[in-house]
C-alpha cells in the first residue's frame, strides 16, 4: 500500500526501509491509513495493533504520544512488551484513525548493588542494610559485587526516539512545503499563461472572422470592388500570419520542454538570411513609420539549421519593431574566422539594467510592453535556439538610448 505518490517519507515507511528504522532507533513501525494497517520490522500482532489503535483513538485526537512503558497506559500491551514496550505515535489526521506507530522493545535494566548480603564475606551491617531496602547498603565495602535485575516492562528512554522521528517528520514536512510552494507558483504561472494565450489567440481569430464575414456579405451584394476586397484580404492574411506565429511559439515551447529541439544543419549564409528577413519586414516597418536597414555586405557562412537561424532573425526583428517606437532599426551581420555575429539595434525606450537578464526568461515581457500583444516567449525561444547551436545572446541597452541584441554563433555546431 502506498499512502501518497508525493511523500518519500511514507514510501520509506511502507517499503520497509531499514535505514529509517535505524535513524529513529525503532525496532518496528506500523502505519494505519484509510482502514488498513501496514507493519514493518518487529511489531505487535495484528490483533494487538488493533487493540493499541483503539486505545489511541480514545485519546481524543491528542498530539503525538511518547511513552517508554506502554503497558502502564494500556495494560493489554503487557503481552507484547518484547516488541512494544516503548511507543511513539504520530497522528496523520485529526484522530488516530490514520497514524504512524514506532515501537521499541522492552529493555531489562541491570543495577549494580553494593553486594549480595548472602554472599560469603559480606558484613553484618551490609546484610542489615539490604534487609531494610537500602539501595546502596552502608558499611564496609563487600568483597563481592552481585548484579540484580531491575524493573521490567520498560523500553529505553523514548526522548531520543521522539527527537529523531520529529526531525525526520519536520525535514520531510519542510520538503513538502517547498514543493507545495513551487507547485502553487507553477499552477499560477500556468493559469496566467492560459489566460494570456486565450486572449492572444482569440484576437486574430476574431479579426479574421470579421474580415471573412465582411467579404462574404460583399459577395452576396455583388459589391466586389477590387480595392476594398484587397484591403480585407490583406488584413485577413496578416491575422493568419499572426496565428501561425503564435502556434509556432507554442509548439516550440513544447519541443524545447521535451528536449526535442532537433537541428537540421547544413552550410548556410547568415548574411543572406538576414537580408531576406529584412525584405520580408519592409512593409510592416513602413506601416509603423520605422526605417529598416540591413548591413550585411559579405557572406558569413556557417553550418547551422537554416530555418532556426531565420527564426532567430525574425524574432529579434519583430521584437525591435514592436518596441522601437518607430525609431530606425539596423540589422548587422559580420564575423571572424571562428564566429558569426548578428546584431539587431533599435532606438526605442531601452530596457532597465535590472530587467535585462529577466527578459530572456519564459513568459517575461519587456517592462515597456504595455498593451503590446505576445506571449513573452520570443526572446526565450531565441536564446534556446542560439544555445542549441552552441552560441550566446546578450543585450546591450540603456534607458532612452535603445537596445542592441547581439548573437554570437560558432561557425559549426559543436
Amino acid at each position: 500500500m502506498r499512502l501518497t505518490s508525493q511523500s518519500d517519507f511514507h514510501e520509506a515507511l511502507l517499503d520497509g526501509d531499514p535505514n529509517l528504522l535505524d535513524l529513529v532507533g525503532a525496532g518496528g513501525v506500523a502505519v494505519a491509513y484509510q482502514g488498513r494497517v501496514e507493519a514493518r520490522g518487529k511489531t505487535p500482532s495484528p490483533e494487538q495493533l488493533r487493540s493499541i489503535g483503539h486505545h489511541l483513538s480514545e485519546r481524543g485526537g491528542e498530539p503525538a504520544l511518547v511513552t517508554d512503558c506502554l503497558s502502564e497506559q494500556h495494560p493489554p500491551a503487557r503481552a507484547c512488551t518484547h516488541v512494544a514496550s516503548g511507543l511513539l505515535a504520530v497522528p496523520l489526521s485529526s484522530s488516530y484513525t490514520d497514524c504512524i506507530l514506532w515501537f521499541r522493545p522492552e529493555w531489562i535494566r541491570t543495577v549494580r548493588w553494593g553486594g549480595n548480603p548472602s554472599a560469603p564475606g559480606s558484613s553484618t551491617s551490609a546484610r542489615a542494610a539490604f534487609t531494610r531496602g537500602d539501595p546502596s547498603p552502608r558499611g564496609r565495602r563487600p568483597s563481592s559485587i552481585a548484579r540484580c535485575r531491575g524493573s521490567r516492562g520498560r523500553s529505553t528512554r523514548a526522548s531520543a526516539l521522539r527527537t529523531a522521528a520529529a526531525s525526520v517528520v519536520l525535514d520531510k514536512a519542510a520538503e513538502i512545503a517547498c514543493l507545495n510552494v513551487r507547485l502553487a507558483s507553477a499552477l499560477r504561472g500556468r493559469d496566467e499563461f492560459l489566460s494570456v494565450a486565450s486572449h492572444e489567440l482569440r484576437t486574430p481569430i476574431t479579426t479574421l472572422g470579421v474580415q471573412l464575414t465582411t467579404i462574404q456579405r460583399a459577395v452576396e451584394r455583388q459589391d466586389l470592388r477590387a480595392d476594398r476586397l484587397q484591403r480585407r484580404l490583406d488584413i485577413a492574411g496578416r491575422q493568419v500570419d499572426r496565428l501561425d506565429h503564435l502556434v509556432t511559439e507554442l509548439l516550440d515551447v513544447s519541443r524545447i520542454a521535451a528536449g526535442r529541439l532537433d537541428l537540421q544543419t547544413r552550410g548556410v549564409d547568415l548574411a543572406a538570411i538576414a537580408r531576406a528577413v529584412v525584405e520580408r519586414f519592409e512593409d510592416d516597418a513602413r506601416s509603423r513609420g520605422a526605417k529598416l536597414s540591413c548591413e550585411a555586405p559579405i557572406p558569413v557562412i556557417g553550418t547551422w539549421d537554416e530555418l532556426r537561424i531565420d527564426q532567430i532573425v525574425t524574432n529579434l526583428l519583430s521584437n525591435a519593431l514592436k518596441y522601437g517606437r518607430g525609431s530606425p532599426i539596423i540589422v548587422r551581420v559580420h564575423g571572424t574566422p571562428q564566429e558569426a555575429i548578428l546584431e539587431v539595434h533599435d532606438g526605442g525606450a531601452g530596457v532597465p539594467e535590472e530587467a535585462q537578464d529577466r527578459i530572456f526568461e519564459r513568459f517575461e515581457r519587456m517592462p515597456t510592453a504595455g498593451t503590446i500583444a505576445g506571449f513573452g516567449l520570443g526572446l526565450w525561444i531565441v536564446r534556446q535556439i542560439v544555445e542549441r547551436h552552441g552560441g550566446t545572446i546578450r543585450l546591450v541597452s540603456r534607458l532612452g538610448q535603445g537596445s542592441t541584441f547581439i548573437v554570437t554563433l560558432p561557425r559549426e555546431v559543436r
